[in-house]
């Protein structure tokens, strides 16, 4: 293992014992912030199909903040090593999916291009103010961001505790646009 992937693998190891340590009503309050930054967020008022991703525990959530908005909405469905979205209108239509992540289901929803995409939020285990982001490890969504049909405009939501001074990262790693945060000033 190259010391990159050594460093990233300890850093994620520290961020997911700090969210384990976050207490759910810290996670609540934050994702409330978080709701109104993306609600006021000029390209999530104009975006028409946003990507999003149902949370897991140690996520921000923003589903009611997504299916009041009245966008079209694609959710990520892991398959093997790739992702794609199905497009989804109701929060009731999740399975769970791999790793235990509640998905569309892939033969009951359609499959949205990567070029019909507007705005893409991503999840990761930290982020930096200049828009990197550490993922879980797979890479789903470092390979999805680097489609060349995606120009969507990338999104990171995460909580305070996530942001960190500096992540260590190598030329697949992509970046995020924007970040939106827990914090009362939470937007980037």
């Amino acid at each position: 293992m190259n010391s990159i992937a050594e460093e990233k693998k300890r850093l994620r190891q520290a961020m997911l014992a700090r969210l384990a340590q976050l207490p759910a009503d810290d996670r609540d309050a934050e994702s409330k912030v978080i709701n109104s930054f993306l609600a006021a967020l000029p390209v999530f008022q104009t975006a028409k199909m946003v990507a999003a991703f149902a949370p897991l525990r140690s996520e921000p959530d923003v589903l009611s903040t997504l299916f009041a908005a009245g966008k079209s909405l694609c959710f990520p469905v892991i398959d093997g090593h790739s992702m794609t979205f199905h497009e989804v209108s109701d929060p009731g239509e999740f399975v769970k999916g791999p790793f235990g992540v509640r998905a569309p289901n892939p033969r009951c929803h359609p499959v949205v291009s990567p070029d019909s995409i507007d705005l893409i939020l991503v999840p990761g285990l930290a982020f930096t103010r200049d828009g990197r982001r550490l993922g879980r490890g797979g890479g789903f969504y470092d390979r999805y961001l680097g489609k060349e049909q995606l120009s969507a405009t990338r999104v990171g939501l995460c909580f305070h505790a996530q942001q960190v001074g500096e992540i260590p990262t190598e030329a697949f790693d992509a970046r995020i646009e924007n970040l939106i945060t827990g914090e009362p000033s939470g937007e980037e």
